[in-house]
């Protein structure tokens, strides 16, 4: 009787082992996948997360002029406030016309007033 009790106990055990080396082969693979878009691993990639008064901005159209905006970069924090703006003619962030940089202390043409 102790013989078939043991032998059970072994085959539950290593039955119970492989169940949970197969979890966390799955938690390990979920956490991996979690971690690429987190906001940390898009920051570590040079992006940037733009927020107002704690909330983040999705989309140009939502910032006014003179609004303050914190941006966050992987190494730390900036403030600042907007003097101009200009929105995309198509809607998908890119504009058709020549894209230029702008220098210190260039004069900005082509943006828009807030309605």
């Amino acid at each position: 009787m102790k013989s078939r009790t043991d032998s059970a106990y072994r085959v539950l055990k290593t039955l119970a082992l492989d169940a949970l080396k197969e979890n966390k082969q799955k938690l390990e693979l979920l956490s991996a996948r979690l971690g690429g878009v987190s906001p940390e691993k898009a920051l570590e990639r040079g992006y940037a997360l733009v927020s107002i008064n704690n909330r983040l901005v999705r989309k140009a159209k939502d910032v006014h002029l003179e609004d303050e905006l914190e941006i966050r970069f992987n190494d730390g924090y900036i403030n600042t406030f907007v003097t101009g703006r200009k929105l995309s003619e198509d809607g998908n962030g890119k504009n058709s016309d020549n894209k230029r940089r702008v220098s210190k202390g260039q004069k900005r043409t082509g943006e828009t007033q807030d309605d």
